[in-house]
């Protein structure tokens, strides 16, 4: 397996893979954001060259969390358009419904660079969220596979 993320530039547009889970427990998920970030996202990351979306998703969830995670099934295959960092992106983005018997810490914590927080279903929808298609609880969990694009509405 190649170490490089798939991550290239395109005439000025980041071209990138993203594999991400989404886990919960008593009605709240897990997010988390960078410190330097206004809003939150699913956890997850790039995906590596030669590298399945299953794996990348687990591999991720170890590295970030020190947990071994399992699929349930793919919820969301996401067409993704954004600007970031001043930059044009074109994100695939792959969703799964995950669980793990391994243990998560129950509050907020900091891991890396990273901030993670469980976040209750009460207070879901008041937090901003990226892709911001993800802000709705119910559709969330809606379960059923979807391939959405998203095109972020640049104001």
């Amino acid at each position: 397996m190649s170490n490089k993320d798939i991550n290239v530039d395109i005439n000025g547009v980041i071209v990138s893979v993203r594999s991400c889970g989404i886990i919960y427990n008593d009605d709240k998920v897990l997010l988390h954001k960078k410190e330097y970030d206004d809003f939150y996202a699913l956890v997850g990351g790039r995906v590596k060259a030669n590298e399945s979306t299953v794996i990348a998703v687990k591999r991720e969830f170890y590295e970030e969390l020190n947990i071994n995670v399992d699929i349930i099934n793919l919820l969301y295959c996401v067409e993704n358009f954004f600007e970031y960092g001043g930059k044009k992106h074109h994100e695939l983005m792959f969703v799964y419904l995950l669980k793990t018997d391994d243990i998560i810490p129950s509050g907020s914590f900091i891991k890396d660079e990273n901030f993670f927080c469980w976040v209750d279903k009460n207070e879901f929808n008041s937090i901003k969220i990226k892709p911001d298609i993800f802000a709705n609880w119910e559709e969330l969990f809606s379960l059923k596979s979807k391939h959405i694009i998203n095109i972020e509405r640049v104001k």
